[in-house]
């Protein structure tokens, strides 16, 4: 199934290439994109991994064709507290943008959440992280469960919730949820 899909890739490639001038790779362990080039992981050798491939590329052309890089840098320069907040949000938004016009990349990305729970990758903070994992922690599992409805991650939102709530202050996390509140309406990087 690798060898299909690596295969596939190039049509892909040229495909994204025409319509938002990126070249696409594939290996490694991390998805990413610089707006420029979309470096997409190599995902297990079996059937139930074409979603997966998909997934991981959904996301990472939505960055291409929604986020103003220029802002996401300045955020990034702020320090790492800021570039993590700044992508969590992001990517909530980046996504529901992409469902409007492609709504079959909800189950794309679906598929990557659910490998990711299921190795390990994505899970709630731990009472004893660093308070900024527990809010960067938090807001990734609540933002995409409450604002997408990723399913998938509902026991993994509740964890952090509850962890967050070990972790800091009530009024911290009432101001916290009115901020929340504000990113569905959100329409650009800037915002």
């Amino acid at each position: 199934m690798l060898q299909i899909l690596r295969n596939a890739m190039p049509i892909v490639a040229a495909a994204l290439g025409r319509k938002l001038g990126v070249e696409v790779g594939v290996g490694g362990q991390e998805a990413c994109t610089d707006g420029k080039r979309i470096q997409t992981p190599d995902v297990p050798d079996d059937p139930a991994s074409r979603d997966l491939a998909w997934g991981y590329l959904a996301h990472e052309a939505a960055h291409v064709r929604y986020t103003d890089f220029a802002v996401y840098e300045r955020a990034a320069r702020e320090g790492p507290l800021q570039a993590m907040l700044q992508n969590r949000i992001e990517d909530v938004r980046i996504e529901r943008e992409l469902a409007r016009p492609y709504p079959g990349t909800q189950a794309t990305i679906a598929a990557v959440l659910r490998w990711m729970v299921a190795e390990g990758r994505m899970s709630a903070p731990e009472p004893g992280d660093h308070p900024a994992q527990v809010l960067t922690g938090y807001l990734l599992l609540a933002l995409r469960h409450e604002e997408l409805n990723q399913t998938v991650l509902a026991m993994e939102a509740r964890k952090a919730a509850e962890t967050l709530r070990q972790v800091f202050p009530a009024p911290f996390i009432a101001r916290l949820r009115t901020l929340m509140d504000e990113v569905p309406g959100l329409t650009s990087t800037a915002e």
